[in-house]
């Protein structure tokens, strides 16, 4: 789907907007930058339950059982008692010297494409 231009943010949260009104109580906007499309909020009293703005979670407002701590609502899922601490995983990456290999100058020794059977001469 590369070929595909990227689906715009506003149609994605559109998308969201008739999920909920229609009564799906926990959908989300993926892959774009939406604080309030990607948390989680309560659907007993509308409390923002885990916010979250790309990897950071912004808030935690879930008791020791997955309930809303305004209201008691139990939320869906297993949850730890506090947040874990992923957050942004970046990491420094280091490129070496890169070296080009021509394709059909290496015979590769294995293939989702070939059978176990012709793979005995490699």
């Amino acid at each position: 789907m590369r070929d595909k231009p990227a689906t715009p943010a506003a149609t994605l949260s559109r998308a969201r907007d008739v999920a909920r009104a229609n009564g799906v109580r926990y959908v989300y906007t993926g892959n774009v930058h939406d604080r309030a499309g990607g948390s989680t909020w309560c659907h007993g009293c509308g409390a923002l339950l885990i916010g979250r703005d790309w990897f950071d979670l912004t808030r935690w407002r879930l008791d020791e059982d997955g309930c809303c701590m305004d209201c008691g609502t139990p939320l869906p899922g297993v949850f730890e008692l506090r947040p874990g601490s992923w957050g942004r995983q970046r990491q420094p990456v280091r490129f070496a010297a890169v070296v080009v290999i021509p394709i059909g100058a290496v015979r590769p020794s294995w293939s989702p494409h070939r059978p176990p059977s012709e793979l005995a001469d490699t």
